[in-house]
């Protein structure tokens, strides 16, 4: 998992979380949990930061459910947003107020 703030003038309140994963031998275990709600920690506490992003395949309904749980909601949902092995997966796009309570 990692976390980028965005860099421009007008959208440093913004940020990015990417690439988070669970092997799928502990999947169930709340392993996701705990990794989410330690980076959110961290990402609340940074000084002007509002508001923080993912973006889920949807067929992750699991994972979505998860960061829901957490206070993300989804504002967009973008079709054909991946091709993998020939088949086109669409995200789904999850904001979260930054300071939410986990």
């Amino acid at each position: 998992m990692g976390f980028v703030r965005d860099e421009g003038v007008k959208t440093r309140h913004k940020g990015f979380i990417w690439g988070m994963s669970v092997h799928p031998d502990r999947r169930g275990q709340g392993i996701g949990r705990v990794l989410v709600v330690e980076a959110l920690k961290q990402i609340d506490a940074i000084l002007g930061l509002r508001r923080v992003r993912l973006s889920v395949t949807s067929t992750k309904g699991t994972a979505e459910a998860l960061y829901e749980s957490l206070g993300f909601v989804c504002y967009g949902v973008e079709d054909e947003a991946r091709c993998v092995d020939g088949v086109y997966l669409g995200e789904h796009h999850l904001v979260r107020l930054v300071g939410k309570t986990v």
